[in-house]
């Protein structure tokens, strides 16, 4: 059975990622959450902090120290630059409803929508070790598709997985237990010993403050990867001012439906939509199911 996830946009974020059939992550750095990333980086510091002191072994106990150094560092603050590129965390958030008024008021606002992804096909394109270089696309297997192809191009160097994000310290404690052992047996770091050659940002980005529980987010989070990871694009935020973000490319079969906006006319936004869905009768756009919210609410 097909699971959907709906992003919350504007109507202009909707034509934007129509047109380019493409989303935008953006920085982990740029976000609303004041402890986005450090809040389950300090749920791991305190389980290493406990982990040194209680440690008999001697290197063991100097690698956990050294990770919490790094940690401290790298981590201090959730604009924190100091890390290396690979453990920078980019992210698009979804929801798994479309009925959800809060997010309609807060991110898609009035005319805005709500769009359905095929969770499966979101990632098609960027997939880990699906494209890693320029020259896989040169290769006897490479698609056919011109549309498949310019694709993968962008997303060359990145990697992505979606993820049902959890609050508090339950829930993902194991996966970030697994974080910091592996990271205690490495004592890998960079050199002069500012900064652990990588930390991946998928278990840190995928806990959030409790506060925010009500949300029920699952997030795409994208990290660049290699030499050709595309450089990060800039938008203007009036909350932020310049704000980096990687642009990601899916498949057209992954939009699955769109949800008009509660308290404007269903019909006359379903119009509107068929026409930016309209590619001249070709269809690619014709899997898109159309539907209402059926919210009771007036902006």
């Amino acid at each position: 059975m097909t699971e959907l996830l709906y992003h919350y946009t504007t109507a202009a974020g909707f034509l934007g990622i129509v047109s380019s059939r493409s989303l935008w992550a953006t920085s982990s750095n740029y976000l609303n959450d004041p402890s986005e990333m450090t809040y389950a980086v300090e749920l791991v510091l305190r389980r290493a902090k406990l982990s040194a002191d209680q440690e008999a072994d001697l290197e063991a106990a100097a690698n956990l120290k050294e990770v919490i150094a790094s940690l401290e560092r790298d981590y201090s603050t959730p604009s924190s630059y100091a890390r290396v590129r690979e453990s920078n965390a980019y992210m698009t958030s979804f929801s798994k409803s479309d009925q959800h008024l809060m997010l309609w008021r807060n991110y898609s606002l009035k005319f805005g929508m709500c769009l359905g992804f095929d969770r499966a096909l979101l990632t098609d394109w960027i997939e880990e070790g699906r494209v890693a270089r320029p020259d896989a696309l040169c290769t006897e297997e490479s698609p056919e598709d011109p549309e498949v192809l310019v694709g993968l191009e962008k997303n060359i160097g990145l990697e992505a997985a979606v993820i049902d994000v959890t609050y508090g310290d339950r829930g993902k404690m194991p996966d970030l237990e697994r974080v910091l052992a592996g990271l205690s047996g490495t004592g890998a770091l960079a050199e002069g010993g500012k900064a652990p050659v990588v930390y991946s940002p998928f278990a840190f980005a995928s806990v959030k403050h409790p506060s925010f529980s009500d949300e029920h987010e699952v997030r795409m989070i994208v990290r660049e990867t290699g030499d050709f990871a595309p450089k990060p694009k800039l938008r203007v935020s009036p909350s932020h001012g310049l704000v980096p973000y990687q642009e990601i490319s899916f498949p057209r079969e992954a939009l699955r439906t769109v949800t008009t906006c509660p308290g404007v006319s269903h019909e006359q936004q379903a119009a509107a939509i068929r026409a930016a869905l309209d590619d001249g009768g070709r269809g690619a756009w014709s899997h898109v199911s159309i539907t209402e919210t059926g919210i009771p609410f007036t902006w």
